[in-house]
């Protein structure tokens, strides 16, 4: 199965490299276009996936056909290749936040016969940690759902959405490694502040929440139980979390899940 990307940015980048890396896909079966050819070239060069001219020969390469472009640039870049996608029929796969399925079948022409994924993965696929909803239209065959979610199972986890969740389910799992990493930030700034090295305080903070994580999926526990089996009465913890219920930490979290889901609605009314 030959995989085509347009657009080779970050997100591109870590799925590219986490297929390659988990051995789903061979850099001889890759494909991919970019805006800025010298850092395509580099890119291929150093992961050996081919760098297509131009999107129409790209399409032309491809089994399936990955999206990974911004949603401003749908219009203007998939009506051109409407002919050579209904010469090829690929199946399209989107990881544009806030662009439907039925306007992407739309700019390419296929509305009613195009098989069309929408898929939100996170950065962290490039370690193989993605938390990835997919959604399939009704034209895609159950051997390409199988497809679809044997190639992003190989990048983390993942689950089935209705195209209606896309916005939520992008702010909990796929827009949320920026609110961790600013909280990891956070904590080690803290323990820098304390006396630690900022080395041993990334180290420290990371792990700590990498732990966490995982305890909350093994566990089976609701977070708040977990909390009130690390606090004691009158003691250091309790002190840190009420030092954090008076900063709103909770709200702003819950605030910032909303103006995500806020921004992709946006995005599919343009």
């Amino acid at each position: 199965m030959k995989i085509g990307f347009m657009g080779a940015g970050n997100m591109a980048s870590a799925i590219i490299r986490g297929m390659l890396a988990s051995g789903f896909a061979r850099p001889e079966n890759i494909y991919a276009t970019g805006r800025d050819q010298e850092k395509l070239k580099r890119f291929g060069k150093a992961t050996r996936i081919n760098a297509c001219a131009d999107n129409e020969e790209l399409v032309e390469m491809s089994d399936v056909l990955i999206l990974s472009i911004k949603p401003d640039m749908f219009e203007t870049l998939l009506p051109p290749l409407a002919r050579a996608v209904a010469r090829k029929n690929p199946l399209v796969v989107s990881v544009a936040a806030g662009t439907s399925m039925e306007k992407i079948s739309l700019l390419l022409g296929g509305v009613g016969t195009l098989p069309v994924v929408r898929v939100i993965p996170s950065i962290n696929a490039e370690i193989g940690q993605s938390m990835t909803g997919i959604c399939c239209n009704r034209i895609v065959s159950e051997e390409q759902t199988r497809y679809v979610f044997s190639l992003f199972d190989t990048l983390g986890k993942t689950m089935a959405i209705d195209e209606s969740q896309f916005g939520v389910f992008s702010a909990v799992a796929c827009a949320s490694p920026a609110f961790v990493f600013m909280f990891i930030e956070a904590l080690a700034r803290g323990g820098l502040k304390g006396g630690l090295s900022m080395q041993d305080a990334l180290t420290a903070a990371a792990q700590a929440v990498m732990g966490s994580a995982q305890f909350v999926l093994e566990c089976g526990e609701h977070p708040a139980v977990l909390m009130d089996r690390v606090t004691s009465p009158g003691g250091t913890t309790i002190a840190g979390v009420m030092a954090l219920e008076e900063n709103g930490l909770r709200a702003s979290v819950m605030r910032a899940v909303e103006a995500v889901g806020k921004r992709d609605a946006e995005l599919l009314q343009k």
